[in-house]
């Protein structure tokens, strides 16, 4: 029983990661303690099984009855609670995903910008002046229409 209060209390814990790769790494225990859960499935419902037969018995002591309804509870409890907290990390870790590709994506319209920023020179014709800086506008709401884009895709 300690071993299974034990594994419910892993499955507890809050989901505290700051990158995917811890994700992934907290994904792993998670299933490492499903797997452990697993193995140890087919002793732990024979001995409910036992005790839910022993319980029937007339000479059975009362208290046998609850501390077979308590452990079959905490055994289902573990299990429901392992497996959500892994549903949780999966969450996480494709919510991880799609921030590094908003980043990825939101960086890339950025060094447009730097780049059309660094190609930004003097023009000391008036005529052609204007016409660039029209250009240079358009250009500049193209690329503010991109990067808003990024944030309002999330």
């Amino acid at each position: 029983m300690e071993w299974l209060v034990e594994k419910r209390v892993l499955a507890t814990r809050d989901i505290n990661s700051n990158s995917a790769s811890e994700t992934e790494d907290l994904i792993e225990k998670q299933e490492k303690v499903i797997d452990q859960l697993d193995k140890k499935r087919k002793v732990f419902q024979e001995n409910i099984a036992k005790g839910t037969k022993l319980k029937d018995d007339p000479k059975c002591p009362g208290f046998l009855a609850a501390e077979v309804k308590k452990a079959s509870d905490l055994w289902d409890e573990t299990n429901k609670t392992a497996l959500d907290r892994l549903n949780r990390l999966r969450d996480n870790l494709s919510a991880w995903e799609k921030f590094e590709s908003k980043r990825n994506d939101l960086a890339d319209k950025i060094a447009v910008g730097d780049r059309e920023l660094d190609d930004i020179k003097k023009v000391y014709d008036l005529a052609a002046g204007d016409v660039d800086h029209k250009n240079r506008l358009k250009t500049a709401a193209i690329i503010r229409k991109d990067i808003e884009g990024v944030f309002q895709s999330c």
